[in-house]
C-alpha cells in the first residue's frame, strides 16, 4: 500500500469533522491507490494534495470550537449583566466605590496634565535640544554666584573664534513692556531687542516675511495679535512704529504667537538690537571700547549639529577671564551654557551648582498624584473584597456547578471592569468641569487630550491592570 503526502493527510485529519474523517479518508486512499496504478505516484501525490485542499469546505470542516466560543460569549455576557445588576442593586456601595475612584482618577489626571505641561516647556521648536543661554560664574571669597548679564564684546568673540561649534550667536536685551506708537494707536506691548538671527534661533513661524526679516538695523517683527491690535485690517509690512519714543523701526515681518509653554511667551515684538544700540550712547561706548567689565546683555546660542554642550563648555569657559582686567580676574569669571530644556524647571543655583527649581514641584505633585491613585485603588479593592464576602452563596453555587478558578476570576474581573469603566467615564466628566478653574488657579492653558492616543492607551492599561489585580485579590480573599 502506497503512502500519500503525510503533511497534507495530517492537514485533512485536522480540519475534517470527526464524524466524516473515516469515510472520506477511506475514499481518498482508495482513489489514491487507483491513481498510483494508472498515473504513477508523482502524479497521484499532486492530485491527492489538490483533493485535500478542495475538501476544505464549510460543510466538511469541523466546528473548530464554534460552540465553545458561543459559550464563552454567553458566559461573559452573563458576567457583564451580573456586574451591572450588582452595581445598580447596591447603590450606596456603588456610590462610594465609583465616586471615590472617579474623584481620585480626576485628581490624578489633572495633576498629570499639569506635569505634562511643565515638562513640555521650551520643547516646541525643532532645535530646542541645541539652544542654550550663556551664563557666567563669579567667585568672591567662598561664594560663587551665577549671573545672566554679560559684556557686549563676548558676542563677537563667540561668533568669530567659536563659529565652527556655534551655528548662531544671538545678542539680546531683556524682555519688558514698551510703549509702541503707530501715530494712530499707542499700546504697551511685551518686547525685546535681539540679534538678526533671533527668528532662526527661536524657530519662529513667520506669517509674513522670513527668518531674515530682522537683518536690517532698524527692522522689527511683530506677532499676529499685535499686528491686529496696532493696524487692524491694514497691512503692517513697511509701516514705521516708535518704541518708547527712543527708536523708530519698520515692520518687516509677522510671526505666529509664541506658545504658552515657552520662556519667551508673551513676546509681542522683536526689534533689531544693533539698531536700538545706536540710539543708546552708553551702549555704543561699551561696544567701541570692547568693555569686558560692563554687563548689560544676554546671549543665546545654537550649537552646530556636530557639537555637544560638554565640548563647547570646555572650549569657551575662559572667554571672559582671558579678556578681563587684573582686578576682575580675581573673581575667576567662567562662562557656561545653560540648555534651553532646563530654563523653566532648573533655575536654582547655589554656590555655582545647579540645585533644581520648579522640577522639585513636578516630583512632589507627581508623588502626590500617584499616592492619591494608589490609595483609591487599595480602597476600591478592599470594598470589592468586602462586597464579595456577602456573595459566598453565589460563589459556592457556581463552584458546585463546575466553575473553575479561572472562571471565578473572570467573573470578578468583569465586575471590577464595569465599576472602573463607570468611574473612568465619571472622572473624565469631572476633569472637563474642573479644567477651567484649574487653569485659572495654575495660570495655565491646558486642554484635555481627548484626541491623544497616548492618553487612551495609558487609560486602557490602568483600567485593565486595576481590574485584573482587583479580581485576583478578591478571589484570593475568598
Amino acid at each position: 500500500m502506497h503512502k500519500p503526502p503525510h503533511l497534507f493527510l495530517k492537514f485533512f485529519r485536522w480540519y475534517c469533522h470527526p464524524r466524516l474523517v473515516k469515510p472520506i479518508e477511506g475514499d481518498l486512499m482508495e482513489l489514491y491507490e487507483e491513481r498510483v496504478e494508472e498515473l504513477g505516484k508523482k502524479k497521484a501525490d499532486k492530485l491527492f494534495i489538490k483533493d485535500t485542499l478542495l475538501l476544505f469546505r464549510k460543510d466538511i470542516i469541523k466546528p473548530a470550537g464554534g460552540s465553545t466560543k458561543l459559550n464563552y460569549y454567553g458566559m461573559f455576557k452573563n458576567y457583564f449583566k451580573v456586574g451591572y445588576r450588582n452595581l445598580i442593586r447596591n447603590k450606596s456601595h456603588s456610590f462610594i466605590n465609583v465616586g471615590g475612584l472617579a474623584i481620585a482618577l480626576a485628581a490624578f489626571m489633572l495633576i498629570g496634565l499639569w506635569i505634562n505641561d511643565e515638562l513640555s516647556f521650551d520643547k516646541h521648536s525643532e532645535n530646542s535640544d541645541r539652544v542654550a543661554m550663556v551664563l557666567k560664574k563669579r567667585t568672591i571669597g567662598e561664594e560663587t554666584a551665577v549671573r545672566f548679564a554679560l559684556p557686549i564684546p563676548i558676542v563677537e568673540e563667540l561668533s568669530t573664534t567659536y563659529g565652527e561649534d556655534l551655528a548662531h550667536v544671538v545678542v539680546s536685551g531683556f524682555q519688558s513692556s514698551s510703549l509702541v506708537d503707530t501715530q494712530e494707536k499707542q499700546l504697551y506691548l511685551e518686547g525685546n531687542f535681539m540679534g538678526a538671527d533671533a527668528p532662526k534661533l527661536l524657530d519662529l513661524t513667520m506669517v509674513e516675511g522670513s527668518h531674515e526679516s530682522l537683518s536690517d538695523h532698524f527692522s522689527v517683527i511683530i506677532s499676529e495679535r499685535s499686528a491686529q491690535a496696532l493696524f487692524g485690517s491694514n497691512d503692517p509690512i513697511g509701516k514705521p512704529i516708535s518704541i518708547d519714543g527712543e527708536v523708530t523701526m519698520t515692520v518687516t515681518g509677522i510671526f505666529s504667537e509664541i506658545p504658552q509653554q515657552s520662556s519667551f511667551q508673551g513676546l509681542s515684538f522683536i526689534g533689531n538690537f544693533d539698531g536700538y544700540a545706536t540710539t543708546q550712547d552708553w551702549m555704543m561706548r561699551a561696544k567701541k571700547r570692547a568693555n569686558w567689565g560692563s554687563n548689560f546683555i544676554q546671549v543665546f546660542v545654537e550649537l552646530a549639529s556636530h557639537a555637544t554642550f560638554e565640548d563647547v563648555n570646555r572650549k569657551i569657559e575662559n572667554v571672559i577671564y582671558d579678556h578681563a582686567s587684573e582686578h576682575d580676574k580675581q573673581a575667576d569669571p567662567k562662562i557656561f551654557l545653560h540648555p534651553m530644556e532646563d530654563w523653566h524647571l532648573k533655575t536654582n543655583w547655589e554656590n555655582g551648582v545647579q540645585t533644581g527649581g520648579a522640577i522639585t514641584y513636578v516630583w512632589m505633585f507627581g508623588c502626590i498624584g500617584v499616592f492619591i491613585l494608589l490609595l483609591a485603588c487599595i480602597n476600591f479593592m478592599n470594598l470589592s473584597t468586602a462586597q464579595a464576602e456577602k456573595r459566598a452563596q453565589e460563589v459556592g453555587i457556581r463552584k458546585s456547578m463546575g466553575s473553575h478558578r479561572i472562571q471565578l476570576v473572570s467573573q470578578f474581573f468583569i465586575e471590577s471592569l464595569v465599576i472602573i469603566l463607570f468611574a473612568f467615564v465619571l472622572s473624565i466628566g469631572i476633569c472637563f468641569l474642573a479644567l477651567a478653574p484649574f487653569n485659572q488657579l495654575a495660570d495655565k492653558q491646558i486642554s484635555f487630550p481627548i484626541a491623544e492616543p497616548q492618553f487612551w492607551l495609558s487609560a486602557l492599561c490602568f483600567i485593565m491592570f486595576t481590574s485584573i489585580v482587583s479580581a485576583i485579590h478578591t478571589h484570593t480573599s475568598r
